[in-house]
């Protein structure tokens, strides 16, 4: 039986990963995660570390959605909030 291997690994949450969200058309080479932390990352796959980081939140971020047609995130979060995030230029 063959081992399988990851390809890449990213740390940079301080806590667990609750969601990650990939668009192709939108961002070729990126995708967002969020977290426990309250926070919420793109990353670059041609890079180790996260391009940019969204502090929106004060609890756990629990779900996000890209809205179309615009580059715009909404995010939801156990602080009871629903924020919406500007990710484009990236």
């Amino acid at each position: 039986m063959q081992k399988e291997v990851a390809v890449a690994t990213w740390f940079e949450h301080s806590n667990r990963v609750t969601g990650l969200l990939y668009d192709r058309e939108r961002f070729a080479h990126c995708f967002l995660s969020c977290s426990v932390d309250g926070k919420i990352k793109m990353w670059d796959i041609r890079i180790p570390n996260s391009v940019v980081t969204f502090y929106e939140h004060d609890l756990d971020v629990t779900s996000f959605v890209f809205m179309n047609p615009y580059y715009n995130i909404a995010s939801g979060s156990h602080d009871k909030t629903i924020k919406v995030v500007f990710v484009g230029g990236f």
